[in-house]
Parts: C-alpha cells; structure tokens; sequence
C-alpha cells in the first residue's frame, strides 16, 4: 500500500450497505404477506375444485326421495347420511325443530385431503333444515370410540370454519369418554351443561337356562334409568325398554343397545369389542321407522333380538322398518347377519357408509354383505338398478369393483349424500 497507509470504509459506506437491508427485510415481510394471501386464494381454489371432482365421482341412482330443501321449523322429519369416506357421519332433523348429529368421523377419504373433506361435511351441516342460521347442535351421538367415527368434528365445527361458536345440548355415548380423544373434551366446552354428557351401557341380559339370573345394566353415566312418567321420558326407560333420549309428538328416538360386551355369536372383533358396544337407534318419526347401527356386530344383533332383558318387545319394534342403516360399513365379518335382517326386512330402502375405494385392509363394503340385501329385497320391493363400488373377493382383494345393484341398497361412497324426508 502506498505510503504504508491503510484504506479504510468508511461509515457512509457501512451505513448505506444496512440501508439496501432494511428495504429487502420490508420486501420480504410484503413478499410474505402476499404469499400468504396467494396460499389462502389457492387452497380455496383447490378445495372448490376437489369438491366439484368429488361431486362428478358419483354414480347415478333412482330413489324415491326428491330433493330435499326443508327448514328447521317445519314439522317434517329429514335425515342425510353424509359422504364420509371410511367413516360415518348422519344428521337429522325432528318434526320438533332438534338438530341430532350421529358420529362424525373418516379414516380413508373420498377427497384428498382432510381440510377438503371437513369442509365437504359442513358444506353439508350448513343447510336450511340443520345448522345455517343456527348455532345449535341439540343431541350429539357417538356410537362408540372407533376414529372413524369421531375423528373430525372438532374439524368441522371449527369457529374459523363455521363462523360462530357452536352448543351442544346434550352428549351419549358408548365406552369411556378419554378414548375418543380430543373430541369429548372439546364438547365439554361447547356445552351449556357438561354434566349433559352420557356413558350408555344397555347391554341387561336373561340367563336362558334360569330366568331369575339377570346380568347386566341399563345405565346413564353409572345410574339406573328408570321408566319414564307421564311428564319425565327424557332419559328414561319406554315401556319396550329403551332409553327414550328425545320425546315429541309425532318422533321419539330409542336407544335399543349399547355396551354390549358378552361375544354371542363369536363375532371377531378387536380385541378391545368397541364395535360390539356400539349404539343402536331406532327413530320413529310420522309414522315411519329408521334403524341406525353404527359398527354392532352380530353379537349386538343378537342381543337386540334375542340375548337381551328387552329382546322380545324390541324384535317387534324393528320388524319391518323403513330405512335400516347395515352395520360396520356393510363388513361380511364382524356384522350384518341374517339372522337380523330376517327379523328387520326393511321396507324401503338399506344403506351403507363406506368409502368409494377405501381400504384394501378393510375391504368395505364388502359384496357377500349387499348381496344378502339383495336376496331380502328382491320380490318385495320395487327394483331400482344401479351400481355401486364393493369388495368382491372372489374378484380381487386389491381392486374395487363396480357392481350392479338391482334393489334399493345404497352407499354413500358411490351415491354421494343420501337424504330422507318424511312430511307431517
């Protein structure tokens, strides 16, 4: 260096080189604001999207049900098995004006993802006849601790997605409320009342061998229900034995099981039986009849009609329902006996909540199980053709098969929602 002298930067310099800095960090906090709101535009642009591909995916069918519009304060009766993937998911409206949401779970999709099927579901929820304009679920049900079941309400009904903060009245399910995790927990804080909140055990037995062996309970939360009176049948016994948990004029919803725990039928379950604990309702509404069965097993069948305290007047009560909802998502291994069906000979119409493709470790809805369905229809109702996506195995244990279906036995995972409407 000349004259041994040392060029130094100066402090304008290093000033002007933070400045470029303070300008690039502005840029980047803009640049992600912009990224932000570009990431919100495209999710909802994918998510209309996949919901319309969800919506061409579907097959056609002929059913009696019209297109259902309805509101919650006319009298008439609506039900919709909604599109759940491998899961369940069914609303209902009573005559009354009481919103009842049944299950609200899904382990395989018919979206690709999760939020797109939470928002498919209350999409659904948000109609005239349920929840738009109200922020009120009257009765929830869960037929028992199974993911599928359970795993995607609080998803749903999400205040960021709802757009208010929903209540619930009151609560009924089958196990312990820790195994549905995260979902019980989450109701107790939308709930006026969290002690509204029921562990169901309907499972009270006669020893065939001596009558006067009596095993078993009929409880809410530990405490014996007891018959209903004149002004109290909310939460009591009816005089047939179940558990009465709405009451209105012309509707009233029972629940017939629940808790079942003795294997009657060797029906392989999991180890840990929540299936065969699950809650069987039947809802009676203007006159008709609708059979609900969440993942019962043969064993529950079995107890509603014949193992059970109650198995006399309960067989008489589900003969010749309506709409019967088959059981476990239409499984030839745990559930859907013939021996049920033979007492039930729904009159209308069978349906099943299972995925379009679902699992091939599930293989549901599996073919044998419509196929007995079929048998039971055909001659006493009128043939309705269509197809509907089920596991053959003699066809295939990894591939889905379209099938042709000649009687009235529908799935959601082919057919899309599937509404009920029973006018006054």
């Amino acid at each position: 260096m000349p004259n041994g002298k040392r060029t130094r930067t100066t402090s304008k310099t290093t000033d002007s080189s933070k400045a470029p800095k303070n300008t690039e960090r502005k840029d980047v906090k803009a640049k992600k604001a912009m990224t932000d709101a570009d990431r919100k535009a495209a999710v909802a642009a994918k998510l209309a999207v996949e919901l319309l591909q969800l919506a061409t995916t579907l097959e056609p069918i002929t059913r009696s049900t019209p297109a259902v519009v309805g509101a919650r304060a006319d009298t008439n009766f609506y039900a919709t098995f909604l599109r759940s993937g491998q899961g369940d998911c069914i609303v209902f409206k009573t005559p009354g004006g009481k919103t009842v949401l049944v299950d609200c779970g899904s382990t395989t999709l018919d979206t690709t993802t999760g939020e797109a099927h939470a928002q498919y579901i209350w999409n659904s929820l948000n109609v005239p006849r349920y929840l738009l304009g109200s922020s009120t679920i009257d009765v929830m049900v869960f037929t028992h601790p199974d993911e599928d079941h359970y795993n995607y309400l609080t998803s749903v009904l999400d205040e960021d997605r709802t757009g208010r903060k929903m209540t619930v009245g009151r609560v009924y399910h089958s196990g312990d409320s820790q195994d549905y995790v995260g979902a019980i927990d989450w109701l107790r804080k939308h709930m006026a009342d969290a002690t509204k909140i029921f562990k169901v055990v309907h499972n009270l037995e006669v020893d065939p061998s001596d009558q006067s062996v009596v095993r078993g309970e009929i409880t809410l939360d530990g405490t014996a229900v007891v018959a209903a009176t004149a002004g109290d049948q909310v939460d009591r016994l009816d005089d047939k034995g179940g558990i009465r948990i709405i009451a209105e004029p012309t509707c009233t919803v029972t629940i017939l099981a629940g808790g079942v725990a003795h294997d009657y039928k060797t029906d392989k379950d999991t180890k840990k039986a929540r299936n065969r604990a699950s809650l069987v309702l039947l809802i009676e509404a203007h006159g008709k009849k609708l059979l609900l069965c969440g993942d019962a097993t043969t064993s529950t069948e079995h107890y509603l009609i014949a193992a059970g305290k109650y198995a006399a007047p309960t067989k008489t009560r589900i003969t010749g329902v309506d709409v019967m909802h088959i059981a476990h998502h239409g499984s030839k291994v745990t559930s859907g006996s013939k021996e049920l069906l033979d007492v039930v000979k729904p009159k209308t119409e069978a349906i099943i909540s299972a995925a379009r493709e679902g699992s091939t470790s599930h293989h549901l809805p599996a073919w044998p199980t419509v196929e007995k369905y079929i048998d039971n229809f055909t001659g006493r109702v009128p043939a309705t053709a269509h197809k509907g996506w089920c596991w053959d195995m003699n066809v295939s244990r990894y591939k889905v098969q379209q099938m042709d279906i000649p009687v009235p036995v529908y799935i959601t995972g082919s057919h899309g929602n599937l509404d009920i409407a029973w006018t006054a």
